[in-house]
């Protein structure tokens, strides 16, 4: 049986990391892996305070309510989020160019008039079993008070 190479106990948690090419491996009891985890999530939270938002300089819509609410405030933001974009939209699409939505025409110019857009989208995903983007679409709809 393994041990933790940390405290001794009985590992049970079993970690291959990757860094610059070089692989290291560690054997972990569930409580150093724990200590570990919330570690190197304090720590990139700390990086995360430090590091200045991009804010689109056309719209001022900010990096954290294009990631909260899945919305971005005008075309402009593509560029001013660029490395998160870039990463993003093949994700979303498939593929790596923004394709925009035949049935997103109308704009909306209200908060009420958006969550009607998204409740009547989300129906149509439901309909057509696109359950991964009804989920999203919920998500917008529960950020913005619509559900």
């Amino acid at each position: 049986m393994m041990k933790c190479m940390l405290c001794g106990a009985p590992a049970t948690i079993f970690i291959t990391e990757m860094k610059n090419g070089k692989t290291t491996q560690k054997f972990l009891c569930e409580n150093c892996a724990r200590k570990i985890e919330n570690n190197s999530y304090r720590q990139s939270r700390a990086q995360e305070r430090n590091v200045k938002e991009a804010v689109c300089p056309k719209c001022k819509t900010r990096l954290s309510e294009f990631l909260k609410t899945g919305f971005l405030g005008c075309p402009d933001c593509y560029t001013a989020f660029g490395s998160t974009m870039s990463s993003l939209v093949p994700k979303i699409q498939g593929r790596s160019r923004h394709i925009p939505r035949k049935n997103t025409v109308k704009m909306a110019t209200s908060k009420e008039e958006m969550i009607q857009m998204l409740k009547a989208e989300m129906e149509q995903a439901s309909k057509e079993m696109r359950y991964d983007d009804a989920d999203r679409i919920y998500k917008q709809l529960k950020s913005l008070g619509g559900v």
